[in-house]
């Protein structure tokens, strides 16, 4: 099996951009999901998908 070594893809570092993306969107679905979830659990991986742009 293929696995990139760890200095290329940091997953904490991703992950925390990511989700600092999401909670900082503007967009109607986001604070939507804000607005009726606790936010201790993550979203869905749709709507952080949707948030993410194409440098990430």
């Amino acid at each position: 099996m293929f696995t990139l070594p760890s200095e290329y893809f940091n997953h904490g570092e991703f992950l925390a951009k990511a989700l600092s993306d999401f909670h900082a969107m503007p967009d109607l679905f986001v604070g939507h999901y804000r607005e009726r979830y606790d936010q201790s659990e993550l979203p869905p991986i749709w709507m952080v998908a949707e948030t993410m742009t194409l440098g990430s």
